[in-house]
């Protein structure tokens, strides 16, 4: 089985690939990541935004035939508050689509402020904890949590409830 990841981000490419190893134990697996544009500014921020860059990503890296992830981070608004979260858009070999995401955390207040203004998340946490490329090792989730969840994780839950939302689209099979 093919799965391409539109993204060569190795945090992004592992996450996806344990999704697909839990998923299909039993099948030999294949993950690439490919370079492909997300459309959206460095910083998502809203629902609009988040899903149109993984959808972008998903799309860019879909071939027939083969799976495709679509991974994107970015803030999103719940009530008051902003919560840094991954969507992942999936493709299946024939093209139908499905939408998942991971849990969600704040971030803090000066973070956030600096995101909201157009920021990378990890480029503000890699300033602040003097950690070259935060976001694509740990990633603020992994700063914040002292690495008891990581970016990694995020993203293979993403993954994860969209092939959850691509087996009941297909009827549960």
């Amino acid at each position: 089985m093919r799965v391409r990841v539109g993204s060569k981000n190795p945090v992004k490419v592992r996450g996806a690939q344990r999704a697909f190893l839990r998923f299909f134990p039993d099948r030999e697996v294949e993950v690439d990541g490919v370079e492909v544009e997300s459309g959206v500014p460095p910083q998502p921020v809203g629902w609009e935004e988040v899903v149109r860059g993984a959808r972008n990503r998903a799309r860019g890296a879909w071939e027939e035939g083969c799976y495709a992830v679509g991974l994107e981070a970015g803030l999103v608004e719940v009530g008051d508050a902003y919560v840094d979260l991954h969507v992942a858009v999936l493709l299946d070999p024939e093209g139908r689509e499905a939408v998942g995401t991971s849990p969600g955390f704040q971030l803090p207040k000066e973070v956030q402020e600096r995101a909201l203004e157009g920021e990378e998340v990890g480029e503000v946490f890699s300033e602040l904890a003097g950690v070259e490329g935060v976001g694509r090792r740990a990633g603020a989730v992994g700063v914040l949590s002292s690495g008891v969840v990581l970016r990694e994780d995020l993203c293979e839950l993403a993954t994860s409830m969209a092939l959850i939302s691509l087996k009941a689209i297909k009827g549960g099979r």
